[in-house]
């Protein structure tokens, strides 16, 4: 075993040269890294390796770190699927045999598939080995992290490239100025248009809408088989793939297990209630599905009302083209997005609806989320949305509000409210540099 770990050590520090990793925007504090683990977690394919990769090339391109000083290590590389967490230890003895006088920094790549693994982690962080892991499943990187890690670790997600990222992988440089050229708009209105297209899974960025099509289906059966059926020993992989199809249907839409239940029984499909909550957690976990649930004060009530679900990445929502709803498939990208501020995200639900509640130092911000907003129609989505807006307003006695769409900016106020309507670019390109 440890001659394998040291060409797995070795062959790394040799061919690292020939990656390159594009730039991410998540920042994670490396020089923390000595004191705690840091943990890179979010779906399956999003990215988590080559942003390890990067930080990686950053360090050396800075001098800080030398190549010898890195184990990278990768927990789905075949010839480690039989290493235990007894065996862990092998890695530090194989590097140390190489390199006597070096103190190691360890990259631990999908760490989760080691049963265990989480007392050689705290044995590394207390002898001061800079560490970074890397995770698919957030329940149990969470519930390792709540136990043996507890206070040794910082935790940051990383989802598919969000919209300023698919602009850098396609070489788009944004500027300032670009607010206020209709040129450079109507081309980042037209990559804006790409993204919500094809989304931002990395892999899939450059292939046809077949190949994409393909190889989404395929992180889709590495969700159902690696993730879950196998690891939890899921025999009921039909009612599963059920899941999965409805969520995938019905993203940025109310989800309710107790009607997903009684319409499979009225279909006379036999399945118990209790392994849809099990199977929907378990998708949940492996960050297939994000949940945001009814704003309110009440723990209670936001725990028991009917919550939106929506996907970690839009490409998943192009799977059932007959599905596609610009206006959810929008909603979901907006969603994504506030995911990565870090919001507190909730939904307001009371006779009317507004998208999106987000709690910033306790203060609720009301925010709706409108593809188009088309005014004097008989569908009246101007009307509507401001409507809902206001009355959420007022009913949480704030004062601002904002309604994203594509491409309409304005100002307005009614009722001594101010509603902010903002473009997608607008509120993701340049708001933070007012």
């Amino acid at each position: 075993m440890k001659d394998l770990i040291k060409d797995i050590i070795l062959s790394f520090q040799r061919e690292f040269q020939h990656l390159s990793p594009l730039p991410r925007l998540l920042k994670v504090p490396v020089h923390l890294s000595t004191d705690k683990a840091i943990t890179i977690y979010g779906p399956r394919r999003a990215g988590k390796t080559y942003y390890l990769f990067w930080l990686i090339k950053q360090q050396l391109e800075a001098n800080v770190w030398k190549i010898e000083d890195i184990i990278y290590v990768n927990f789905e590389d075949n010839r480690l699927l039989d290493l235990e967490a007894a065996e862990l230890d092998l890695i530090l003895q194989s590097y140390f045999e190489l390199f006597p006088n070096n103190k190691p920094i360890l990259f631990l790549d999908e760490i989760q598939n080691i049963e265990n693994w989480s007392k050689w982690i705290r044995k590394l962080v207390d002898l001061k080995y800079p560490v970074f892991i890397t995770g698919s499943n957030a329940r149990l990187l969470s519930r390792e992290i709540a136990t043996e890690l507890r206070g040794r670790t910082l935790s940051f997600m990383l989802l598919p490239l969000s919209f300023k990222e698919f602009l850098i992988f396609n070489h788009e440089e944004v500027h300032p100025n670009d607010r206020y050229d209709s040129k450079r708009r109507a081309l980042l209105t037209h990559w804006l248009d790409r993204y919500l297209e094809q989304g931002g899974f990395p892999e899939t960025l450059h292939l046809s809408a077949i190949e994409r099509q393909w190889v989404l289906q395929e992180y889709i059966h590495s969700v159902v088989f690696r993730d879950i059926a196998e690891r939890h020993g899921i025999k009921n992989t039909y009612l599963l793939k059920f899941l999965i199809n409805y969520i995938l249907e019905n993203y940025a839409t109310l989800f309710s297990i107790n009607k997903l239940y009684h319409f499979l029984k009225s279909s006379g499909i036999r399945t118990g209630k209790d392994s849809l909550y099990n199977y929907f957690m378990l998708l949940e976990e492996s960050m297939f599905a994000f949940t945001v649930s009814r704003f309110s004060r009440s723990i209670k009530e936001r725990e028991f009302y009917q919550k939106k679900v929506y996907l970690p990445d839009l490409g998943y929502a192009t799977i059932f083209k007959h599905s596609k709803n610009i206006g959810r498939v929008f909603e979901n990208f907006i969603f994504n997005e506030l995911v990565r501020k870090q919001s507190q995200i909730y939904f307001y639900r009371n006779n009317f609806e507004c998208d999106f509640i987000l709690l910033e130092e306790n203060v609720p911000i009301p925010v709706q989320v409108s593809y188009e907003l088309k005014e004097n129609t008989p569908s009246g989505s101007y009307q509507r949305e401001i409507d809902s807006l206001l009355k959420t307003m007022v009913k949480l006695n704030t004062d601002m509000g904002y309604i994203i769409t594509h491409h309409e900016t304005k100002e307005i106020e009614l009722k001594n409210k101010k509603i902010s309507i903002i473009s997608a670019i607008d509120f993701l390109l340049f708001k933070d540099k007012e």
